[in-house]
């Protein structure tokens, strides 16, 4: 199992993530491993379904904080993508950076 982080979203009009800014990151989430990468939200829910966990990852008050897992969803269209695990203040899709189309 990999562990990795998303420090930004692509959202499409509908409020549905399409691409993932991701990065390996450590167990502790506050340290990044490799290279930074945008992801499709296909191949996103395809790794957190093969057991890869996904995490965002938010700038609160001043510290790196690890908000709520992203899981695989499939919508009524048959269409993969994630959601977050819990709606947490402060640690919402909103509150990621926002990537532009």
């Amino acid at each position: 199992m990999s562990l990795y982080g998303v420090r930004g979203v692509q959202l499409d009009t509908t409020s549905r993530v399409t691409k993932l800014a991701m990065q390996g990151i450590d167990g502790t989430g506050q340290h990044w491993i490799g290279q930074p990468m945008l992801v499709d939200v296909s191949d996103v829910a395809d790794m957190i379904a093969a057991g890869d966990k996904v995490v965002p990852i938010f700038e609160i008050d001043g510290q790196t904080v690890p908000g709520p897992a992203f899981r695989r969803v499939e919508y009524e269209s048959g269409i993969e993508g994630v959601e977050l695990e819990a709606d947490v203040p402060r640690q919402r899709m909103s509150d990621l950076v926002q990537i532009g189309q």
